[in-house]
């Protein structure tokens, strides 16, 4: 078969069966719906609950653990999460958002409390690799995400307030003012 590609003497092989599909196209790749762009930066963001979210990346750079250790060194304000055996003590699960999904959450709740995180605004930071630990540095400003949708400079303040000033109060797929 040729598809317009240098020629080549091993034919594209493809089992019936979609899950088990097998491509042997010289120095093509398969893209499946899953894949992420290996430029795409790892991502960890802390939550208002104290729940760590990382993206597909961050998790690969982990070598997808079931669990993680938590590790905290104060002097430099930087967070660590370690991959570790899901037996040991103080392992914390990772779990996907949802069956099939590109995001992980793990409970830090007792963690954040422990050490004393300010977690009054989620906050997404760039995280990266040291020494097998994936590192979040809380000297970061990161990125403030509102309703997991709409991430804004964490120097900027979100606001409920209209252009005069008075309270806003989001329902029902509409914004409704209250006078004051």
């Amino acid at each position: 078969m040729n598809y317009g590609c240098e020629s080549s003497s091993q034919p594209v092989l493809a089992l019936a069966h979609r899950s088990a599909m097998i491509l042997s196209m010289g120095n093509f790749v398969v893209f499946q719906k899953r894949m992420v762009p290996l430029g795409q930066k790892p991502f960890v963001t802390i939550q208002k609950t104290g729940i760590f979210s990382l993206n597909q990346t961050a998790f690969q750079a982990l070598g997808q653990p079931a669990a993680v250790e938590f590790l905290y060194d104060h002097k430099e304000r930087v967070v660590g999460l370690r991959s570790v055996d899901a037996n040991t003590e103080h392992a914390f699960a990772v779990t996907p958002v949802a069956k099939g999904a590109n995001n992980f959450t793990v409970s830090g709740k007792s963690f954040v409390r422990y050490v004393g995180l300010d977690t009054s605004k989620a906050v997404r930071r760039t995280a990266y690799l040291e020494d097998a630990i994936l590192c979040i540095d809380l000297k970061d400003e990161g990125v403030v995400v509102i309703g997991g949708r709409s991430p804004q400079s964490s120097s900027e303040v979100p606001t409920n307030l209209d252009p005069l000033g008075r309270p806003l109060v989001r329902g029902l797929g509409k914004v409704t003012r209250f006078d004051t």
